[in-house]
């Protein structure tokens, strides 16, 4: 594994967003909610700004996911 990344999270407390891994290139924050560490079923919401607002003036939303490439603890 990449040394320049952090140890795969063993839970959902585990995982650390704050510093470098919620801030995008050019400084936008993209870390839009955290549920929190305590809660079970920790929810965390990532988005730019200007994606939310085409997301808002867009009548038919389509999504994807791509479950099988993050860790088993959130799936």
């Amino acid at each position: 594994r990449n040394k320049q990344l952090p140890k795969l999270p063993k839970s959902s407390a585990d995982v650390d967003v704050q510093g470098r891994f919620s801030i995008i290139m050019g400084g936008e924050n993209w870390l839009v909610h955290d549920s929190g560490e305590d809660d079970q079923e920790r929810i965390l919401i990532f988005a730019v700004p200007s994606s939310l607002q085409k997301l808002g003036s867009s009548k038919h939303w389509f999504d994807d996911g791509t479950f099988k490439t993050c860790p088993n603890i959130f799936y």
